[in-house]
């Protein structure tokens, strides 16, 4: 920035401390509906892939709680 607008750019710096914040710890979602997931994957007829079909369905249901 100095080099750009020149040293008379910046008049003065003054660096504070203060105390840090923690944050508060993540929460852990709660897993999605087992029900809610069989559902969406059932209505998921043309994905031949049955592992496919079972994670899209839970990403669906955890999709639909929110």
């Amino acid at each position: 920035m100095n080099r750009f607008f020149g040293w008379q750019a910046i008049g003065r710096i003054a660096l504070r401390q203060a105390p840090l914040r923690r944050r508060a710890p993540a929460k852990v979602p709660a897993p999605p509906d087992e029900a809610a997931a069989a559902r969406i994957a059932e209505s998921l007829p043309a994905i031949e892939d049955d592992e496919l079909r079972q994670a899209i369905g839970r990403l669906g249901a955890a999709i639909k709680r929110k």
